[in-house]
């Protein structure tokens, strides 16, 4: 089945730095069984170098969001190899918007999970450097 008519509902979206080619930054996604580090090496069969996964993270719509990232940063596009995942690097100045938004998703990932588990974090920190 190809990408595009498989679109799940949850996967992983993730951004990876190409090395040797360190301007170069990939936005792509992933299925949950198959991780960032896996699809780096399939990528980097493609192209010289290798794709260094620098960011992830597990959330709903994945294939969308992948989506408006790319149509975002079309401006920001380059292709420097002929392959799978060709098309969805970027120059470096993606990594200051994707970044920040990947680590918001974390962030309200960690505050539902206070908010589910009547979790005390300023409790359980003050437990911590106590014990120290």
């Amino acid at each position: 089945m190809s990408k595009r008519s498989s679109r799940p509902f949850f996967g992983i979206l993730y951004i990876m730095v190409h090395l040797p080619f360190v301007v170069f930054w990939k936005i792509g996604i992933t299925g949950i069984g198959i991780g960032a580090s896996k699809r780096a090496k399939q990528i980097g069969r493609g192209a010289f170098g290798f794709p260094i996964p620098i960011f992830f993270v597990p959330i709903p719509f994945c294939y969308d969001i992948e989506q408006w990232f790319h149509r975002m940063f079309k401006g920001l596009n380059v292709v420097f190899y002929k392959g799978d995942g060709a098309s969805e690097f970027f120059w470096f100045p993606v990594l200051f918007f994707v970044i920040p938004i990947m680590a918001v998703v974390w962030m309200g990932y960690a505050v539902l999970i206070t908010f589910v588990f009547d979790l005390n974090f300023s409790a359980l920190i003050d437990a911590a450097v106590n014990s120290l």
